[in-house]
């Protein structure tokens, strides 16, 4: 049970954290019209110091990730 606890405010915190990185660095959801243009860079598993960074997702991805995380 404290596991699951940990592991769903675990998932909150990171929708949380990439709901307002996109909110403070991407146009709003409603720039283009399917919300395709560049928003934040989605950080969905642990990397390491030397990965590459990968390229920033769209708008309409980090919200579906967003809403993913607190369901």
């Amino acid at each position: 049970l404290q596991k699951n606890r940990l592991l769903a405010d675990a998932f909150m915190f990171r929708a949380l954290v990439h709901f307002d990185l996109v909110r403070a660095f991407a146009q709003q959801h409603n720039f283009t019209a399917d919300a395709s243009h560049e928003g934040v860079v989605l950080r969905l598993q642990n990397t390491t110091i030397g990965s590459p960074i990968p390229p920033r997702s769209t708008v309409q991805q980090v919200y579906t990730s967003v809403l993913k995380d607190i369901d």
